[in-house]
């Protein structure tokens, strides 16, 4: 990518054709707000998680073994 003849003063990334006058960086956060905002809505979602414990299960499986506590669970 070329970069910008002298008379447009330094280059701070972007399009090479940008001033840096019209680097804005108030306008940048507040859209950079938006987006994240957006985001949260979108990607973002409550949850319900539920933990339980059936008496006697660890000696199950510790004695029988994984598959014979799933049994048990399945009936």
């Amino acid at each position: 990518m070329p970069l910008p003849p002298k008379d447009q003063g330094p280059w701070v990334g972007g399009i090479p054709e940008e001033k840096t006058e019209n680097f804005n960086m108030e306008q940048l956060l507040e859209k950079k707000k938006k987006i994240d905002s957006l985001l949260h809505n979108k990607y973002t979602k409550w949850v319900t998680i539920m933990f339980t414990d059936l008496e006697g299960s660890t000696v199950l499986t510790e004695e029988a073994g994984d598959l014979a506590l799933r049994t048990v669970i399945k009936n």
